[in-house]
């Protein structure tokens, strides 16, 4: 048992996004035994809903909406610039030195499901009472 709750959550959908994006989900699990977890995860989902909210996402993206795998490149820019900006803060202050999170995002759009994941917050398929790992932990 932690004395904190580290995890943060984000639940974004209409009228919130774009209308071509369906639904923004994430989870993030501040790395327990390090600190400042519950900082990094938060500053995760905030980022997230930020970015998407006000469509900044799409200037972090220098890659053409008319490809397929177009939100697979936004997934892999935004979590790239996040995870700069973490360390970016974890760097200007003493007390948040080694903070660190997970990250599953899931982004729904039309009948397309992509995926951005880092660390070990897992993220399954449940399809006709079956249950499908979709992503393999990033741990040593």
């Amino acid at each position: 048992m932690r004395e904190r709750n580290e995890d943060s959550y984000l639940v974004l959908t209409a009228p919130a996004l774009t209308p071509e994006i369906d639904a923004l989900l994430a989870v993030a699990d501040g790395m327990g035994g390090y600190q400042a977890g519950e900082v990094a995860s938060a500053y995760l989902v905030e980022q997230l809903d930020q970015l998407f909210t006000s469509l900044a996402y799409k200037q972090e993206v220098h890659y053409s909406p008319e490809h397929a795998d177009y939100y697979a490149a936004v997934l892999k820019e935004v979590l790239e610039r996040i995870n700069e900006g973490l360390y970016t803060l974890a760097s200007s202050q003493q007390e948040l030195r080694g903070m660190g999170t997970t990250a599953t995002v899931a982004l729904v759009t039309g009948q397309r499901l992509f995926i951005g994941h880092v660390g070990d917050s897992r993220a399954y398929l449940l399809r006709s009472g079956n249950l499908q790992r979709l992503t393999h932990d990033h741990t040593w």
